[in-house]
């Protein structure tokens, strides 16, 4: 588990089934595995990108940040997030159709509330 001290400008939030202390390492991603004609595509930083862009979790699964809501935030974004367990607010919207609208509302308001600029979710 990650400590909150050591939460950093860059460290990832997930909107997804993650929470944000439950990965254990970034993995790099195996090229053999995927189409070379798209990879080809790619121009050095993108490949780069494409590369270091998924991490394995506690439980030994793998991740891609690109098939979720994933986002790079602020060093004080990340520790307002966690400190106030943000991830855990979405549990009481469950029975709402319109739960990601409500959800990211109530997070655009409570960031504000704090003296912060709202970084999504």
């Amino acid at each position: 588990m990650k400590n909150i001290d050591i939460v950093k400008k860059g460290d990832w939030i997930f909107t997804c089934v993650m929470t944000p202390l439950q990965f254990s390492h970034f993995e790099t991603r195996n090229p053999n595995d995927y189409d070379q004609e798209y990879l080809n595509s790619l121009d050095s930083e993108a490949y780069s990108n494409f590369l270091n862009d998924s991490f394995e979790t506690t439980d030994g699964s793998s991740h891609s940040f690109k098939n979720c809501g994933c986002k790079v935030i602020s060093e004080a974004y990340a520790k307002w997030f966690i400190q106030n367990n943000i991830h855990l607010m979405f549990d009481k919207y469950e029975n709402y159709d319109n739960k990601w609208d409500l959800y990211t509302y109530d997070v655009r308001q409570a960031s504000m509330a704090a003296g912060l600029p709202f970084e999504g979710l």
